[in-house]
């Protein structure tokens, strides 16, 4: 009798344990569901290299002790950004789809309203593949097409009888903006995702042509080029830059002090803070800052917006130095805090001419084709270390030619298109460069303008 009594006091002890247990998990439970509405990915979803991890709270939040609780595993430096209720964990590097990471908010989080609340969520986040997207021509103009990163398994996104101009994906991979020939032989932009379905009109331009998009990081806005259609000649005349709200589909023209916005290459900076284009009254690159719509100038008589550090804080472009006998193109840096440019490299590269670089993620490398002034030979492909004289020969052709090269999001890979000179008709074709093996090879035939798709 006196061991039945042990026995059912401690099955009973048990059982107010778990149930405690359960009582104080399903309060916490319901405490997260009270101010937690989603995470950015959910459990289970697959991102991109170069995504943001967002977690959207159903009330206002004390802004610290939610950054306070948030921690990511394998560890990733990155800021904290935060829209409306929604906070975003921007990563300073490109996530390996070799790793799987777990993120965790833990800890007492503070409303705005002044309540405390204990929250002890996990998720794991999944990183795809990444793509590649190119052009392929089909008469004048072309369509786009996608590939993995090897350029196996080619298939077309757009079928538009060869209507396509440019595209460009968003800095997450999930969503595709181009330029489409229309009926009244302007030009339109038209939105579809990273498979090619729901493809839908953006922006009728009618008899305007409306080129160069460009996306800001979160992709609510993009920034592109309109040039105005003359019925007396039935030609375009000027240039203006427009930004377009993706979600509103409200577009308007950019202006600045004095009147518009008259230039072409429009680029977001990678903050989304800043917007970049070449000014063709004054010849030069003009950087607006969109909330304050303060300015700065970097004069430049080579066209073109340049190229972004990774942390927004520079632009890299082109500029023509005085020479003996012809002007030289030679690279400069543009500080934005400093407001002012300079060479790029401490020992001036003489009489050479380069083509448009690009900067690798972790800034430290520039890829960029170049050749002697006043020599007949094509561009060859360099890979240039800034503030050192180290430097990767890519490739050196005579009988080709080397653009549209760009990096991948971790810096591992340059892709770049090769165009065959001398060659009718002419032959066009994606190659990859390795960094870690130095070796390049060709993986796409007949196809150009290849973008990395994360």
């Amino acid at each position: 009798m006196y061991g039945q009594m042990i026995k059912h006091f401690k099955i009973s002890s048990m059982l107010s344990l778990i149930l405690l247990l359960l009582s104080i998990t399903a309060c916490q439970e319901t405490n997260q569901n009270t101010i937690i509405d989603q995470t950015i990915p959910a459990e289970g979803e697959v991102i991109s290299a170069t995504s943001a991890i967002g977690i959207t709270f159903k009330v206002p939040m004390e802004t610290a002790s939610v950054e306070a609780a948030f921690g990511i595993t394998p560890e990733v430096d990155g800021h904290f950004s935060w829209e409306g209720n929604t906070l975003w964990f921007n990563p300073a590097q490109a996530l390996s789809p070799e790793r799987s990471y777990h993120v965790q908010i833990i800890g007492d989080l503070a409303t705005l309203e002044g309540n405390t609340i204990p929250v002890d969520l996990h998720w794991d986040v999944t990183i795809r593949e990444t793509a590649i997207v190119f052009y392929r021509l089909t008469g004048t103009w072309g369509e786009i097409w996608r590939s993995t990163s090897d350029g196996e398994n080619q298939r077309p996104l757009t079928e538009s009888g060869g209507k396509v101009i440019d595209f460009v994906p968003d800095f997450r991979g999930d969503t595709i903006v181009y330029s489409l020939i229309n009926d009244a032989n302007g030009s339109d932009l038209w939105l579809m995702n990273r498979e090619g379905n729901q493809q839908r009109l953006l922006v009728n331009c009618e008899q305007d042509g409306c080129r160069e998009p460009s996306w800001s990081r979160y992709q609510a806005q993009i920034a592109y080029t309109r040039e105005r259609f003359n019925p007396e000649t039935g030609g375009f005349i000027g240039s203006q830059i427009w930004i377009v709200d993706t979600i509103t589909g409200q577009t308007n023209q950019l202006f600045r002090d004095g009147g518009d916005a008259s230039g072409h290459s429009p680029s977001f900076s990678p903050d989304g803070n800043r917007l970049a284009y070449y000014d063709l009254d004054q010849s030069g690159i003009r950087v607006v800052e969109l909330q304050t719509s303060r300015e700065i100038f970097f004069p430049s008589e080579v066209p073109g917006s340049g190229d972004w550090s990774s942390d927004s804080s520079k632009i890299i472009f082109l500029n023509t130095m005085p020479a003996d006998h012809e002007p030289f193109v030679e690279i400069f840096i543009a500080d934005l805090s400093t407001q002012e440019s300079s060479p790029a490299f401490e020992n001036p590269v003489l009489d050479t001419e380069f083509s448009q670089p690009r900067w690798s993620p972790d800034g430290s490398w520039v890829a960029v084709a170049l050749r002697p002034v006043n020599s007949g030979i094509s561009k060859a492909l360099w890979v240039l270390e800034l503030g050192t004289e180290s430097q990767e020969l890519i490739s050196d052709e005579p009988s080709a030619t080397f653009t549209a090269y760009q990096w991948d999001p971790t810096g591992e890979r340059l892709i770049f298109q090769r165009l065959a000179l001398g060659v009718s008709p002419s032959q066009i074709s994606i190659w990859i460069w390795d960094w870690e093996t130095g070796r390049s090879q060709e993986i796409i035939e007949d196809g150009g303008r290849p973008l990395w798709l994360p």
